[in-house]
């Protein structure tokens, strides 16, 4: 079932000119099996796009060795790397030494760093180091956006912890100061 939706989310990638697709190569349990099935599956998947000029990003979440399966099974597959889920899902695991050669976009939020607890706040609300997020990012070469990722409000109030209460615009406000802060830290320039 994951596999054709896929395919049809790359369909209509292709038929609205969107060039990259972020894929979740597994999420929750079971993990992926990695067999021939597998690697029948996503082999199928890396054509398909290759196919419909679509570039398929693979994004970090918490079965490492699926996503380095995946990886070394779609040789022209590129990399979201989500910051936040490498702290909060894979502690003590770092993607982009693995693949910072091969990333096209970020998903920027942060978390307390307790596993299993993706809650996706303002960067610089959480524990991620993001010293080390600027550095590794500087050190892949990345000059792309560095898209937040971050908790999305209910009615006219955001209920994050964090953010008990707060209403759209200080949200916007402090989510357009992170950014600003998260800018220069990387310094591209």
């Amino acid at each position: 079932i994951m596999a054709s939706r896929i395919l049809k989310n790359i369909d209509t990638c292709a038929r609205h000119n969107i060039p990259v697709i972020v894929v979740h190569p597994s999420y929750d349990p079971p993990e992926l099996a990695i067999n021939a099935i597998a690697r029948q599956r996503y082999t199928a998947i890396g054509n398909y796009a290759r196919e419909q000029h679509v570039t398929i990003a693979f994004e970090n979440l918490k079965y490492t060795k699926n996503l380095e399966f995946i990886m070394g099974l779609v040789p022209d597959a590129k990399f979201c790397w989500d910051c936040g889920h490498e702290n909060c899902f894979t502690p003590g695991k770092q993607f982009m030494p693995l693949f910072g050669d091969r990333l096209i976009c970020t998903h920027i939020h942060d978390n307390n760093g307790v596993f299993n607890e993706d809650k996706h706040m303002l960067p610089f609300d959480g524990t991620l180091d993001y010293q080390r997020v600027a550095r590794q990012l500087r050190e892949s070469g990345y000059q792309g956006t560095l898209m937040l990722e971050v908790m999305a409000g209910t009615n006219h109030h955001y209920e994050g912890e964090n953010y008990q209460g707060m209403f759209p615009q200080e949200y916007l406000q402090r989510a357009a100061a992170a950014a600003k802060r998260g800018k220069r830290t990387v310094s591209y320039t």
